[in-house]
């Protein structure tokens, strides 16, 4: 988990090197964390909410996540990036 100041950017971050369903993994081990700290804290303090689910070995994946990422962010409020690569600020 990253924070960019006070009332600004919360970003969760999953890692994973595997090849194989690495991307339906990364999205459930981030719901279930996301799910997990908004029990704990009150995320309406951040404006902005991102969720990362990064493989740097395996770039591409062999379909559109479009529904995926609406049903993550309708479940979630957080906005699902699926990337090789994390640019933060």
């Amino acid at each position: 988990m990253l924070t960019l100041r006070e009332g600004g950017t919360l970003i969760f971050v999953e890692l994973k090197t595997g090849r194989k369903a690495w991307v339906p993994r990364a999205v459930e081990q981030l719901r279930s964390t996301i799910n997990l700290f908004v029990k704990n804290h009150d995320i309406d303090i951040y404006s902005k909410k991102h969720a990362y689910a990064s493989n740097r070995r395996y770039s591409g994946f062999p379909y559109s996540m479009k529904n995926e990422i609406q049903k993550f962010k309708h479940s979630t409020g957080f906005i699902l990036k699926v990337t090789p690569r994390i640019q933060v600020g």
